[in-house]
């Protein structure tokens, strides 16, 4: 405690260097704070329910090697029924699709855009939680598709919805068009076991067929359910797994048209983020949190900076202290005292800055992005701070502690040299590593803009910039069958009668917007892959004139046309060029036929047409094959409007066409096709923001340092340069003495730091796009930028060492 009064007196005699070191401090262990904030809500936390550790999650297993998301496919409804009848390891096994999309009405209030998720019936009962008012769904309530016209509503949407009125409980509300009846509120602090879907309700999977789901229920290839389950008492996540693999299995043996016979099962202890995901999420929190420690280690090397300044004033207290019998262990313990303290301070302030900044992020996500986060402060994130400033404030300490310690006796005298060697040397070394650290985070910031360059410049297959669509749900209307397929050529050809829109058309799945629908595909005269049916292809359906609306490039063939519709005509499909190459070499792919093992449509299709090559699941992707299906749609689909002129005009125009069609129609999800593109652009955009931020950053910081060292330099050789101008040395020659003092130490920390870009940006290759991670033009212009404002930071102190006065050096000496 004594030490600690004393760090106190210390902050308090020196008010500047403290709070350099302080902010300089706050600013790193703030950012550190605010990854490790994201991290713990993605990666470490566990679904707030009834004992985490006894859950699992449970998937369908491809052991391929190089299988996409690592093997790891959720389960289909058929395969999830098969699977809970038979499991003897597992008390139950619950499914829930990963976001469903609403327009709710209560009353005969205006719609609104919720958020939720199709369950299981046993889905409350296997997390073991209990609604804190009224009832979860009970077991057989909802055995058969559309039954089950009940909800679950979130504590939150029960607060902001209906004023936490007990009386919504049996209250109906009208979702997609579909009356649900309120049975039950979810317990509070609950939405979900998904990290960034904030579940606004609950309901059963059966009614999926009625809010938008086609296909959900009978299709066994179909896989789109999460799975989790809870372990029978004494059960392993071992025993589990062995079951869930035998059983999938079984599964595949029992419908061999279907299922892949070398496919298995999986079980896994559950997270807030799926496990086929989690590597990815764990590789980019893994890429950012290096960047904010190299950050906060450039901050450490700028408050020991501070430190080692601070030390020059005390060294004859030290001697004293040390004369009087203070041993070097005691001044070690005094200076680490203070050192922590000062990080102390800092790691307060570094919380509040985390509080401001891990919302602002968020706010980086494409506009829509249904993601949101618990950034709040809890035990997790505050014992991480505690710990980071308490080590920074040793490993920052260190060095001036030590260097406080070797004082001697004889530094009692005024003016004595004593360790000032050492000390530059000291200096000197901090800086050179906060240059090095500097020109890897500068380089990584310069590979990621560089990466959203590429990004800005992919062409995605379609025509972005003319674009705009809008989201239609026919069934969320009323409409079903024939009426919703009719009701969609109306909205199509009343927008495309509008002035200025040169074509109009559908798609079920737009490209590059999270959704991916595939097919099996077996061309005539092609034997299928062993132990398969066809060969597995990515696809969507489209409606008539949909090239032409899309802006999608025909190297060969027609587009679709309304007549294709007729009863009776062939069925007929578009292939991307890469598809056509796969089968076809020699380019006769035009006038081919495919068949669709397992479809329900037996006919063969014919090729009509052959796309140019786009971007369908992620802009980084290499080519895909790919086709599109022309069929008539009566399920939800995106409205894609290709105008003359800029998109955003036409907004209003297409939204007040809509509305008159139907006055429940609103204009949430008309988007321009610049809007569009965020979403895939997302990864690119909030790396470049980030790193380029901490670039920026960590530019100031070692900045600071270097000025400060140069300075107390100038400030020591103050009498040297007076001698230097008494006996002729012009000024210009005591400028390039100090600038050159200031080069010399940023080129050493370059060719450090250059070294270890080159192994560190090997972390980065999947966020770059068309970009090696040896970019020679980012590594130019970030060692430039270093270098010049060096040069700058150099400058004012070489201009005060110009102004020194010869007359008193001279006198001095």
């Amino acid at each position: 405690m004594r030490e600690f009064r004393y760090a106190l007196r210390l902050v308090r005699r020196s008010p500047g260097l403290s709070l350099v070191a302080v902010l300089s401090l706050a600013l790193g262990i703030g950012a550190n704070a605010t990854i490790f904030s994201f991290a713990n809500a993605l990666l470490f936390r566990k679904p707030p329910v009834s004992q985490p550790e006894r859950l699992v999650e449970v998937y369908t297993h491809d052991p391929s090697p190089g299988a996409a998301l690592g093997g790891m496919y959720p389960l289909s409804y058929p395969d999830w029924k098969d699977m809970s009848a038979r499991a003897q390891t597992l008390s139950g096994l619950a499914i829930y699709n990963p976001a469903a999309e609403v327009n709710a009405r209560l009353g005969g209030a205006a719609g609104m855009a919720w958020t939720g998720q199709l369950v299981s019936p046993n889905y409350f009962s296997v997390l073991g939680l209990q609604p804190v008012l009224g009832r979860a769904f009970l077991p057989g309530e909802a055995d058969a598709a559309g039954q089950g016209s009940v909800v679950v509503l979130s504590y939150a949407t029960w607060q902001q919805q209906f004023g936490a009125d007990r009386g919504a409980v049996g209250r109906t509300i009208t979702m997609d068009g579909v009356p649900f009846t309120v049975i039950g509120i979810a317990p509070r602090g609950f939405a979900g076991v998904m990290a960034g879907v904030e579940c606004q309700f609950w309901a059963p999977i059966t009614m999926a067929e009625r809010l938008g789901l086609a296909g959900t229920l009978t299709s066994r290839g179909s896989r789109s359910l999460f799975a989790f389950a809870r372990l029978k008492p004494g059960v392993t996540v071992a025993a589990a797994n062995s079951e869930v693999d035998a059983l999938q299995r079984g599964i595949a043996l029992q419908y061999p048209k279907i299922e892949r016979s070398d496919w298995g099962g999986l079980a896994v202890p559950i997270g807030m983020v799926p496990t086929p995901f989690r590597s990815f999420v764990g590789t980019g929190t893994l890429l950012l949190a290096v960047v904010v420690g190299l950050v906060l280690l450039i901050a450490c090397a700028n408050a020991a900076l501070v430190l080692l300044v601070a030390a020059l004033g005390r060294r004859r207290e030290w001697a004293l202290r040390s004369a009087l019998g203070a041993s070097r262990g005691r001044l070690v313990r005094q200076a680490l005292v203070h050192s922590t303290l000062l990080a102390l301070i800092a790691g307060g302030l570094g919380l509040l800055l985390a509080q401001w900044l891990g919302p602002l992020l968020l706010e980086l996500r494409p506009p829509g992005f249904p993601i949101e986060l618990p950034l709040g402060l809890d035990s997790h994130v505050l014992l991480f701070t505690l710990v980071i400033a308490l080590a920074t404030g040793i490993l920052f300490g260190l060095v001036p502690a030590w260097q406080g310690a070797r004082v001697r006796v004889l530094h009692l005298r005024e003016g004595s040299a004593g360790a000032g060697a050492s000390r530059s040397y000291a200096r000197s070394g901090f800086i050179i590593a906060q240059v090095a650290l500097c020109v890897v985070v500068l380089v990584g910031a310069a590979l990621c803009l560089r990466s959203l360059e590429h990004a800005n410049a992919i062409d995605p297959g379609f025509d972005a910039a003319h674009i705009i669509s809008a989201g239609l749900d026919p069934q969320s209307l009323g409409y079903t069958g024939d009426a919703a397929r009719q009701f969609l050529d109306r909205a199509r050809a009343a927008v495309a009668a509008l002035p200025g829109v040169e074509a109009a058309s559908f798609t079920t799945t737009p490209p590059l917007q999270l959704s991916v629908n595939g097919a099996t595909v077996l061309p005539d005269g092609v034997a299928p892959p062993a132990q398969r049916l066809g060969y597995d292809v990515d696809q969507t359906t489209v409606g008539p004139d949909y090239f032409a609306a899309a802006g999608t490039r025909l190297l060969a063939g027609r587009d679709f046309t309304a007549a294709d519709l007729a009863p009776g005509h062939p069925r007929e499909v578009v292939v991307n060029e890469t598809l056509a190459q796969k089968f076809w070499p020699r380019g006769d792919a035009l006038g081919r036929m495919l068949r669709f093992p397992g479809d329900t449509d037996t006919r063969p299709a014919i090729i009509v047409a052959i796309a140019q090559n786009g971007k369908y699941r992620s802009l980084g992707e290499a080519p895909r094959p790919y086709l599109y299906q022309l069929k008539a749609i009566d399920s939800p689909a995106s409205l894609v409007v290709r105008v003359a002129g800029d998109p955003r005009a036409f907004r209003g125009a297409i939204e007040h066409t809509l509305g008159a069609l139907d006055p429940n129609l609103t204009g949430d999800a008309i988007s321009t096709g610049a809007e569009t593109m965020q979403v895939p652009r997302f990864p690119a955009r909030f790396a470049g923001i980030l790193l380029g931020g901490f670039g920026l950053l960590a530019l100031l910081l070692a900045v600071v340092g270097l000025y400060g060292v140069i300075a107390a330099a100038v400030a020591q050789r103050t009498r040297e340069y007076g001698i230097r101008l008494a006996l002729g040395a012009g000024r210009g020659v005591l400028l390039k003495l100090v600038v050159g003092q200031g080069l010399r130490l940023a080129l050493w920390g370059v060719l450090a730091g250059a070294v270890a870009a080159t192994l560190a940006t090997q972390l980065m290759s999947a966020l770059l796009y068309g970009l090696s991670p040896l970019d020679p033009l980012s590594y130019v212009a970030a060692i430039a930028l270093l270098l010049a404002v060096a040069a700058l930071a150099s400058l004012v102190p070489a201009f005060r060492a110009t102004r020194t006065d010869p007359l008193i050096s001279l006198h001095s000496e």
